[in-house]
């Protein structure tokens, strides 16, 4: 027995050193790699232990850290690179050790649980039993204070009230009713439809808007406030609707049911829209079998997560009108679904009590399914730590953690790129003065000649809290100044000259010492930790558009003529020759012809050049036979042409 128990021991001391030692290494991106917004760039790496992978970008140096895929098992991943207002990035692969959820507390309520969420960013989850009382159940301390809702039976479920933490809308069968969270006091009802019960129903994220889906295959939108319908449209003909979703942004609609179809749409144009979407979750035709029970929308929209009644649970990616991850088969039907607070896993919960983790980037499951006992009937994750709640039917309120053990990561450093490159020009002025800031061409990202010689076009700039533009007040009225820093339009005119707009500015304070943002300072102006490109996005009626969204070019795209490489004709020479140059940027040009022979050099022009094309006619009749270069230099370079005279 002892034996036994040392071998044990020595066998995870063994373990422990192993995954100490665990090392990992960045293959791609390579260090000083060039990135592009909106395209999609391979990072992979190779690791001696096969733990989860969690993959970060910075943008500022590593102070914060934003989250690409957690819990991966593969050795590689495909990161469509966001628009970054910076002009390097950090890219890091972490070594993690995720443990599968641990349960922390428990709380047994009265009755069935029908709902339940986390109250804002507390440590305190509301819910409803179907007996009618809320409660407010801090799991840690086991504390569940509630209040008993009267007049109101057969409860179906209960939902926060858009931008009111102290009230919450409860539905019975056949109506809706606004409650006090806090005394348990009814208001008015709504929400009845003659011969069609309540099944599902969902609030909209800020606006007094909630989505109902009824027995009848019909869903209504609701005006809590105004206690009336303000839409409608048939979305299941072979049934009721169990599942309705709005998404983050409070802009879509996830409706779906017994027949297996979920729509999206935009809620406010509900049954009309032209961009309705339309998934399948089925194999083949819409059927009960497959009938959606759960819809839930990631923190981000970007995916929208499905379970239907066969038992499978599926990520869409809605937006392309496909299932990225098909999760199959469970158990027992997922009734509750949940992402993780950074949406790169999601959780899953059915009939059969099992708790079930996958990663979102990859399909895999990041560990075996968790045994909660009970069916599971609603799951949530905390937004700020990883820790979740998971209710069930017999009133069960449990609390989890996901133990996350940093083992060992590697980062490297990418230099991001765009396709069309501006950058602001350096001004200096005191508190109270107008400066003018230029914008201009970047010239480190060599922008080609363009065919055409002036076209209109515009970008977005970001605007600090210490100035103020001054003069054109009307760019505020779609972008009034709500947080630190904001946004407007800026009007270019994209022709010979570098400078391409300008902006009139007001400088209203001063930047504190230790603002690592040194606005209109004595050595030159940084923008928004170095906020220097923005991205050519399409054409529109002649008119380039240059936006920040980096979306992908469609429609027409202007002609760009490459930079030439400089050239004499003819050559070799006799008395005239003309020099076929590009001048990539505005400014003053020279033209040297040296010997090779004598070493010596004469200048043959100077004069200012536009940005474009340019043939300069030259005599060099006044020269003797030999060999020659001529030295074309410009503002911040130059280049050099061969050439031959003979006679």
């Amino acid at each position: 027995m002892r034996v036994t128990k040392l071998v044990r021991l020595i066998s995870a001391l063994l373990c422990a050193a192993t995954v100490a030692m665990a090392q990992i290494r960045l293959l791609s991106p390579s260090p000083d790699q060039v990135l592009y917004p909106n395209r999609v760039v391979r990072i992979e790496w190779e690791r001696e232990q096969q733990l989860p992978i969690d993959v970060f970008y910075s943008t500022d140096n590593g102070n914060r850290w934003e989250t690409i895929a957690t819990a991966l098992a593969t050795d590689g991943i495909e990161w469509r690179v966001p628009f970054l207002d910076t002009v390097e990035v950090l890219v890091r692969a972490q070594l993690t050790a995720i443990s599968a959820p641990r349960s922390i507390g428990m709380i047994r309520l009265t009755d069935s649980i029908v709902s339940a969420w986390w109250l804002g960013e507390t440590k305190t989850v509301v819910s409803m039993v179907r007996s009618g009382v809320v409660n407010h159940s801090d799991v840690v301390s086991g504390e569940a204070p509630g209040h008993r809702i009267g007049g109101l039976e057969q409860i179906v479920g209960m939902s926060w009230y858009p931008s009111q933490s102290d009230s919450a809308i409860v539905a019975e069968s056949y109506r809706l009713a606004v409650v006090s969270v806090g005394s348990g006091q009814v208001g008015d009802t709504f929400g009845t439809v003659p011969n069609a019960q309540i099944v599902a129903f969902a609030a909209h994220p800020t606006l007094p808007i909630v989505a109902v889906g009824y027995t009848d295959g019909y869903v209504r939108l609701w005006n809590i406030v105004e206690r009336r319908l303000v839409g409608q449209v048939l979305s299941q003909a072979l049934g009721s609707v169990h599942a309705v979703a709005f998404d983050p942004g409070g802009t879509l609609l996830a409706h779906g049911g017994a027949d297996g179809v979920i729509i999206v749409e935009p809620w406010k144009e509900l049954g009309s829209s032209t961009d309705r979407i339309y998934l399948l979750a089925s194999s083949s035709t819409p059927t009960t079998a497959a009938g959606v029970v759960a819809l839930e929308f990631s923190p981000t929209g970007k995916y929208l997560a499905s379970a239907s009644r066969d038992s499978v649970v599926r990520v869409w990616d809605y937006l392309n009108w496909r299932a990225e991850h098909v999760f199959a088969k469970l158990e027992g039907i997922a009734r509750a679904l949940a992402f993780s607070r950074d949406g790169s896993r999601l959780l899953a919960g059915d009939d059969a009590g099992q708790l079930y983790h996958w990663s979102v980037a990859t399909g895999e499951a990041v560990c075996a399914p968790v045994s909660v006992g009970d069916a599971i009937v609603a799951i949530g994750a905390h937004p700020l730590v990883d820790t979740l709640f998971v209710a069930t039917i017999g009133g069960t309120l449990s609390l989890w953690t996901v133990e996350r053990t940093p083992i060992a990561s590697d980062s490297v450093r990418a230099v991001v790129r765009y396709p069309f490159g501006l950058q602001l020009g350096r001004v200096r002025g005191a508190i109270g003065d107008t400066v003018q800031l230029p914008i201009l061409l970047d010239r480190q990202y060599r922008v080609p000649l363009f065919e055409r010689s002036v076209f209109a076009a515009r970008c977005r700039i970001v605007l600090p809290p210490s100035v103020a533009v001054v003069g054109q007040r009307s760019q505020y009225a779609d972008h009034p100044r709500r947080t630190l820093w904001d946004t407007i339009a800026i009007t270019l005119n994209c022709g010979p000259s570098d400078t391409v707009g300008i902006v009139p500015l007001q400088v209203l304070s001063s930047p504190s010492l230790n603002d690592q943002i040194r606005i209109l300072a004595t050595d030159g102006i940084e923008w928004e930790r170095s906020v220097s490109a923005f991205v050519l996005e399409r054409v529109e009626d002649g008119e380039v558009v240059i936006d920040t969204l980096c979306r992908v070019q469609r429609q027409r795209v202007p002609t760009f003529t490459e930079d030439i490489e400089g050239y004499a004709m003819p050559n070799p020479a006799s008395d005239d020759v003309t020099v076929v140059f590009s001048a990539i940027e505005t400014g003053m040009y020279r033209i040297v012809l040296e010997s090779l022979a004598r070493g010596d050099a004469i200048v043959l022009f100077e004069e200012r050049f536009e940005r474009g094309l340019h043939r300069l006619p030259l005599s060099v009749a006044a020269f003797s036979v030999g060999a020659y270069r001529i030295v074309i230099a410009g503002p911040s370079q130059q280049r050099t042409v061969s050439l031959l005279i003979v006679r």
